[in-house]
């Protein structure tokens, strides 16, 4: 290799501030050259990034820019997440616990109260329900899978359904 050449490709790699861009100068030598000899140019080169250029440019050829990731913001109406709201908090889902509350830090730092509840259904259930109640009312929900990671962001605990075998363990050993 020509010493000049190197020396560019050096230069560019080490005033890279971010992996990507150093990726791609690696690309321009990474299947013509083996990593010692790259390595006594850029000694801090790891083999796994020369192993990741190497693959890049055996998948996509030299040069070929990086497949750029495809990032999807869902936005959601807060007219809708108020709606579902309303309903998880409605006493036929929940239940308040007496005397007993939670402390909840916002991103913040601001610390809000809250009371401790149950909920009288498992998520599924309660997002079934919600679905047929926005369809009686008319509403137009939010997905099935949004809502049910708004149910498992709002903390509860589950009550428990005693059976039979349940209640005779629980009656032996209280003495019942």
């Amino acid at each position: 290799m020509d010493n000049v050449l190197m020396n560019a490709l050096t230069e560019c790699y080490s005033n890279a501030s971010a992996w990507d861009t150093r990726r791609q100068i690696l690309l321009i030598t990474a299947d013509k050259v083996t990593f010692l000899t790259l390595k006594k140019w850029i000694p801090d080169l790891t083999s796994y990034r020369f192993s990741t250029a190497r693959k890049h440019t055996m998948l996509h050829r030299r040069g070929v820019p990086l497949p750029q990731a495809s990032h999807t913001k869902l936005l959601v109406s807060p007219t809708q997440v108020d709606h579902f709201l309303d309903f998880i908090t409605s006493p036929h889902v929940n239940q308040d616990l007496p005397f007993t509350e939670k402390t909840i830090t916002l991103s913040t730092n601001e610390v809000v109260t809250v009371p401790n509840i149950i909920r009288m259904l498992i998520p599924e259930t309660i997002v079934k329900q919600y679905l047929a109640y926005a369809e009686e009312s008319n509403f137009t929900p939010l997905s099935r899978r949004t809502l049910l990671n708004i149910l498992s962001v709002c903390a509860a605990r589950y009550k428990k359904v005693f059976t039979r075998s349940r209640l005779y363990q629980f009656g032996r050993s209280s003495g019942l």
